[in-house]
């Protein structure tokens, strides 16, 4: 099922299982499944005998990321624009939440640093040009970007 929803060019960077739910609703309808972060996004995923869907959070609809550790379990809570949340629960092993909550931050960063708008650069001083090339490249170290990705915004950001 998951690799029939991902794009050709989208990796998998993390996943974690527990029961994920949308904090918006009004109904809280809790769902059993899989939370799969990509170099995109976010799909959350569940799949049994008579219920069965997919839902998916663009990296640029979050605003925060945290974790929290139980006795047993862990979970993690994602806050969106505009009051919208989800939340993942019963995550065992408990040191995922933290892992998964930690992947999907850096992929949020990366997200804000790839489609900041240029106006935006523009109006920022040089050394700011500076520390997004070196976060950046952090970035390359680290394998969240690719060597074509940071040529890419590397040429966007000196207007090259």
């Amino acid at each position: 099922m998951l690799y029939e929803l991902l794009e050709q060019d989208e990796d998998i960077k993390a996943l974690v299982g527990g029961k994920h739910r949308e904090q918006n609703k009004t109904i809280l309808q809790e769902k059993s499944g899989v939370a799969v972060a990509t170099n995109k996004r976010i799909l959350f995923l569940n799949k049994g005998l008579i219920d069965e869907g997919v839902a998916e959070i663009p990296y640029g609809s979050i605003k925060d990321v945290t974790h929290s550790m139980g006795m047993f379990f862990s979970g993690v809570q994602i806050t969106g624009l505009a009051d919208t949340g989800w939340r993942i629960d019963a995550i065992s092993p408990m040191e995922s939440a933290k892992l998964f909550a930690d992947c999907v931050r850096l992929q949020v960063e990366v997200h804000h640093l790839l489609v900041a708008p240029q106006e935006t650069q523009k109006a920022d001083a040089t050394p700011s040009i500076a520390n997004e090339l070196e976060k950046l490249a952090g970035l390359v170290k680290e394998g969240f970007l690719t060597r074509e990705e940071f040529e890419a915004k590397k040429k966007q950001l000196l207007g090259l």
